[in-house]
C-alpha cells in the first residue's frame, strides 16, 4: 500500500476508517436520493406531508 509508506500502522488504520466512511456516505446518500432523483420540488415537498 502506497499511502502506507513512512506511516505508523495508527495512521493508516485513521485513514482506511476515513476511506470506509467517505464511502459509506456516498452510498447512503446515493441510496436515500434515489427516491426523490426525478421528482420536482413540488412533488418531493408533497411527499414530505
Amino acid at each position: 500500500m502506497f499511502f502506507a509508506l513512512g506511516r505508523t500502522q495508527k495512521e493508516v488504520d485513521g485513514l482506511l476508517d476515513s476511506i470506509r466512511g467517505a464511502l459509506y456516505g456516498v452510498a447512503i446518500g446515493d441510496a436515500l436520493g434515489a427516491t426523490t432523483e426525478f421528482l420536482s420540488k413540488e412533488e418531493i415537498e408533497r411527499q414530505g406531508r
